[in-house]
């Protein structure tokens, strides 16, 4: 019974932290950029810091320390914190960023052109044709994953930046 439970918690902690790496990110990972920099020392119980590692492994965050900055950003944005924003045009997230027709065409309509800084996965859906995406994506540089249409990702391919 005890390793049911031990297995019980590990996937529990496994969900919590893989929720917590899907949270949307409006507030940009470099939101904190110009701002004085302090080390902080945390401890973690093994479980969790293997579950942190997985996520490393599989490309999500550069490492232990982008996993919990992000994870940070993520709470006090959700604690509805006030964060610096990027400089216009710019989105820089941590996390999963998903665009689809309708988030692109309400940039379009707004005249912007963006450049995406993402660590993590961007996702565009579907629905975006590769027009749309050349004509809102200015730049893109993404750590991690990006998904989307063959087509889309050809149509974006001298746009995209390395990321390190």
């Amino acid at each position: 019974m005890a390793h049911h439970e031990q297995q019980s918690k590990t996937e529990e902690r496994k969900q919590s932290f893989l929720a917590m790496a899907g949270l949307i990110g409006t507030f940009g990972a470099g939101a904190f950029a110009g701002s004085k920099r302090e080390k902080l020392t945390l401890n973690m119980d093994a479980d969790e810091l293997r579950q942190v590692d997985l996520l490393v492994e599989r490309g999500l965050y550069a490492g232990r320390e982008a996993f919990l900055q992000a994870a940070a950003r993520n709470l006090l944005h959700e604690h509805g914190m006030a964060l610096p924003q990027a400089s216009a045009g710019q989105l820089t997230a941590a996390g999963i960023v998903k665009h689809n027709r309708k988030s692109l065409e309400k940039l379009l309509a707004a005249g912007r052109q963006v450049e995406l800084n993402v660590t993590g996965i961007l996702r565009l859906a579907d629905d975006v044709t590769p027009e749309l995406a050349c004509a809102v994506i200015k730049s893109l540089k993404v750590c991690g994953a990006f998904q989307a249409s063959a087509e889309v990702k050809a149509a974006l391919k001298d746009r995209m930046r390395l990321p390190f």
